[in-house]
């Protein structure tokens, strides 16, 4: 996956939606992209490649301000 593709698939999420699983809605995605973005393109291109693991599937993400 290229930033590009991230970005638009980002960026076409609908807003003001729960989040998932990991607590992590696609607001925060949005408003911290500048931030995130290459470390979410290395977690999408690992997946791709490897595939998810047992740590990623049942894993806990906090998020600090």
């Amino acid at each position: 996956m290229i930033m590009e593709e991230l970005f638009q698939a980002v960026k076409q999420g609908k807003s003001n939606k729960a989040s998932g699983q990991n607590g992590i809605c696609l607001e925060f995605i949005k408003k911290t992209w500048e931030v995130t973005k290459y470390d979410l393109l290395e977690v999408m291109n690992n997946i791709y490649r490897d595939g998810i693991s047992d740590q990623q599937n049942h894993g806990v993400l906090v998020c600090l301000p």
